[in-house]
């Protein structure tokens, strides 16, 4: 049942000069501090304030106005938005954990990489005094984040029924154990989003682009999946009684191919053997390649864009500039294997294991001596084995590699500009020249 408040306060608008003193004065009670005062914005319009790196923690923002105001690396845990207005603004890398957003609207707001653990988006319905002094509401229903951008956010055990999201962000979002029961995230951007053990009863993910996803575990009873993209993504052990997946856009078997895979493999070496005048290049696209093994095999430039190769055997293979997409590769197998100028960018490799595989730049003799890099910008490498591998010079941009082994690799060059490296083992690992601008949980002692 949708809770409810009374709020009688106008809505007095707040300036930055009379806002700081308030927000010392909160800081110094978040802290237990003598002469504290809780922050009370009830009802208040701070559109456009700054906010930004403030511990605003238990803060009182009931049914307020932040339009495009500024919260960036604000710490907001525990704070009260209910029914609180939060179009446009910027809670970029906010701690928003166990926070109260029932009912807010968030449309258009930044929430990339800020963390909703343990949130509260659920119904929420504010009541005031109208002109007349009856009783009307001014906000009724879920929380609203349509189109915000909410790529990198955390939001693991978040209570999101009737969350209205759609065309949203939530690429590489992790909503574990998630509620979201009724919720409309159509059209929205979900690829490399993690639904494990998620309730999503109900869910309208129509038309949801969810490559690289893993939704294992999940409760889908009665989830809309029309027109959804569903290549690369992960469902094993979810519950999906009346779903709808009829209009869904599903990815191919193998034995869909349109000739036997040995036939593809000769016909792709006597490819690369010929430079490309014979033979034709290997293209396994959208395809469910699940445990397929294909160890010592030589794959170069081969395609596999959003498919599905979980626990695939690559070991020892040459995967020289493949492109692997958005693909699914949850726990495979690249221990040795020749990857020089991959492209991995958005790819799940949760549980991989690229033990002394070479990743490092492929010299490309057509460029003059020009050399292509590895791309794994976006892709999830959280819990993977990357011990002993040369990844000299390549792009782990915005890259989740959490708890992942990096123990002796050669990082030198390397760019992890806003990666998540918690609990990342990096001990004895090289990395000179390595850019870590913006990552978090780095330790390389």
């Amino acid at each position: 049942m949708a809770a409810w408040s009374y709020a009688a306060m106008s809505d007095a608008v707040v300036h930055q000069k009379d806002l700081d003193p308030l927000i010392a004065g909160h800081e110094r009670f978040a802290r237990g501090m003598r002469g504290g005062l809780r922050l009370n914005l009830q009802f208040r319009d701070a559109s456009g304030l700054n906010f930004a790196n403030r511990d605003l923690r238990e803060a009182t923002m009931v049914g307020g106005r932040f339009n495009a105001a500024v919260f960036k690396f604000a710490k907001l845990a525990g704070a009260n938005f209910y029914g609180a207005t939060l179009e446009m603004a910027d809670l970029s890398s906010a701690d928003l954990t166990r926070s109260d957003l029932r009912g807010a609207i968030l449309r258009g707001a930044i929430l990339e990489f800020a963390d909703l653990s343990g949130a509260d988006l659920r119904d929420g319905r504010l009541l005031r005094p109208d002109e007349d002094g009856n009783l009307v509401p001014i906000s009724v229903g879920g929380a609203v984040t349509e189109k915000a951008h909410m790529t990198h956010s955390k939001m693991v055990g978040a209570k999101l029924g009737r969350l209205m999201s759609q065309q949203a962000d939530l690429s590489h979002a992790n909503l574990a154990n998630a509620r979201l029961i009724d919720a409309d995230l159509s059209n929205s951007d979900l690829r490399g989003a993690i639904f494990v053990g998620a309730d999503l009863t109900n869910t309208n993910m129509s038309g949801c682009s969810l490559s690289g996803a893993v939704l294992a575990g999940a409760m889908l009873n009665g989830t809309n999946f029309d027109g959804a993209d569903l290549a690369g993504s992960f469902f094993r052990q979810s519950e999906m009684r009346d779903a709808r997946v009829s209009g869904a856009m599903l990815p191919k078997a193998i034995a869909d191919l349109d000739k036997p895979l040995q036939i593809i493999l000769r016909e792709h070496l006597a490819w690369t053997d010929s430079l490309g005048a014979k033979g034709r290049r290997a293209d396994f696209s959208r395809i469910d390649m699940s445990g397929v093994k294909l160890a010592q095999i030589d794959l170069s430039a081969a395609l596999f864009i959003q498919s599905t190769l979980v626990e695939a055997d690559f070991g020892g293979a040459s995967l020289t500039m493949c492109d692997f997409t958005d693909a699914m590769l949850l726990n495979g197998q690249f221990s040795s294997a020749d990857m020089r100028g991959v492209k991995l960018s958005g790819a799940n490799l949760i549980g991989a294991n690229f033990r002394g595989a070479k990743l490092s730049p492929m010299p490309i003799s057509s460029l003059h001596g020009k050399r292509w890099h590895t791309n794994l910008e976006n892709a999830n490498l959280s819990q993977s084995n990357l011990s002993a591998c040369d990844l000299e010079g390549a792009n782990l941009t915005r890259c989740i590699l959490m708890h992942a082994d990096m123990r002796d690799a050669n990082l030198k060059g390397a760019n992890f500009r806003g990666a998540d490296l918690t609990g990342a083992d990096m001990r004895d690992a090289q990395v000179s020249g390595a850019d870590f601008t913006g990552a978090s949980g780095v330790n390389l002692s």
